[in-house]
């Protein structure tokens, strides 16, 4: 078949571009069950180079691709790109379970990307919201943008089958409950000017080791001003990060620390 579509350089016939489309995506489902990702990406590019019309299912299959392509290497804002792409495609036709399996990956790419957007408020989401999978998905959301360790976890639980069991989310889950975590306990931190890493242990569910190791992360990525002194268990933020209240604090006792000036500067001349 593709031979047909094939000109005697051996270049692709662009003339034939539904077909060849077409053809691509046969041999993405292919080589997807391979785990084929060289091949895949090569299949991915040459379809996105081709100007064609062709079944929408078509164009569902070779985004789907390309949003795991972009999973796999850590692109996530594309990937959730080409997953909307992949659900609106799969949606046009009324490929339901391929349209839902597109915007479970695409709740994945939301939460890896840290965006505050909730797929399902997307009016063609919406339309799918009787659906049990998509309900368990909008909870999953919901516990994430809350910061809720306790729900998140309780809903991967509770719909196993949905997402633990599912052999993308297996890979991604771990730095999608990390990224969770670092949001936490940024909340944790706003306020503080030392905290006990004993409560974020407890309230994080991590080791001393992941703490700690979370906490350097942070550190060395310039998002908290800090040091940790491990032989007390306690961390000092030098300047806590977005804290109104600390700014608050700061004015102050500048304001304080003047006006003391100021009055023992007049005591001296009256005396």
């Amino acid at each position: 078949m593709y031979v047909g579509c094939i000109l005697p350089d051996g270049s692709d016939d662009l003339s034939k571009s539904d077909q060849l489309l077409d053809i691509f995506a046969l041999s993405i489902q292919f080589e997807e069950e391979k785990q084929n990702h060289k091949r895949l990406k090569e299949l991915y590019n040459k379809a996105l180079s081709i100007n064609g019309v062709c079944n929408p299912k078509t164009y569902g299959i070779i985004y789907e691709c390309g949003g795991k392509i972009h999973l796999r290497d850590s692109h996530w804002h594309e990937a959730n790109t080409a997953f909307i792409e992949a659900f609106r495609n799969y949606d046009e036709v009324g490929a339901r379970s391929e349209a839902i399996s597109s915007l479970k990956y695409l709740v994945l790419t939301n939460m890896l990307s840290g965006s505050n957007i909730n797929p399902f408020d997307e009016p063609r989401a919406k339309s799918y919201s009787s659906s049990p999978e998509i309900a368990s998905m909008n909870d999953l959301v919901e516990a994430y943008q809350k910061n809720s360790l306790s729900d998140f976890e309780r809903i991967l639980i509770t719909h196993k089958s949905l997402f633990i069991e599912d052999h993308i989310f297996q890979i991604y889950l771990p730095l999608v409950l990390k990224s969770l975590k670092t949001r936490i306990f940024l909340d944790l931190v706003k306020p503080c000017m030392n905290l006990s890493t004993r409560y974020l242990e407890q309230q994080l569910q991590l080791t001393t080791p992941e703490v700690e190791a979370l906490i350097v992360d942070l550190i060395l990525d310039g998002k908290i001003n800090a040091t940790l002194d491990q032989i007390s268990s306690v961390l000092y933020l030098r300047n806590p990060i977005n804290s109104e209240t600390n700014r608050k604090y700061l004015s102050c006792g500048s304001w304080v620390k003047h006006s003391s000036t100021l009055s023992h500067s007049i005591t001296n001349k009256v005396s």
